[in-house]
């Protein structure tokens, strides 16, 4: 599960670098209120996926990178409320577009990181690392 997660987070992130992604332009429109380009703004996400994935596959600081995943693709819901148009059909919030249906399914990305982050060993009680 943290490969898969990791894989798609990096091929994610890549579209965004290679500025081909199908989901630029509904995250550059969802955070227009940001005060920074557009083009800059999905770049930098697409580094962060790209980045997390990585991390996630090489198993780098789970803990931190399954946070960060996790309010990742809890903001990207952020595009139900600014963008109804963009993601409902009619109004409608059982009719998805495209769009809806890409930001819907952060909801599995979401179960399978807290699966992740539930399989993990404890922390050390010993107050070693």
């Amino acid at each position: 599960m943290r490969w898969a997660i990791g894989l798609v987070f990096v091929w994610f992130g890549a579209l965004k670098l290679a500025q081909v992604s199908p989901a630029a332009g509904l995250v550059a429109e969802t955070l227009r209120f940001l005060p920074i380009s557009p083009s800059f703004t999905v770049a930098a996400l697409g580094v962060f996926e790209a980045a997390a994935g990585i991390a996630l596959i090489a198993n780098l600081l789970p803990r931190t990178v399954l946070a960060a995943i996790l309010l990742h693709l809890l903001g990207t819901l952020f595009a139900l409320i600014s963008q109804p148009a963009s993601v409902f059909q009619h109004g409608n919030p059982f009719l998805l577009t495209i769009e809806g249906e890409f930001i819907v399914k952060n909801a599995v990305l979401v179960a399978g990181a807290l699966v992740v982050a539930s399989s993990l060993p404890p922390r050390s009680s010993d107050g070693g690392s």
